[in-house]
């Protein structure tokens, strides 16, 4: 059983990330973001 809550791969490093919940790629420096212990989650929003 995979965890959802795994900090996202980036498809470029440090540019972007994947949204935990609904897959889609972000932005990291316009993301809604939320660092839970030493990982830090990104969030599309929509």
């Amino acid at each position: 059983m995979s965890n959802k809550m795994e900090e996202t791969k980036t498809n470029e490093p440090g540019k972007t990330a994947r949204d935990p919940v609904c897959g889609m790629t972000v932005d990291k420096d316009t993301a809604l973001k939320s660092k839970i212990g030493d990982r830090t989650y990104y969030f599309c929003s929509q």
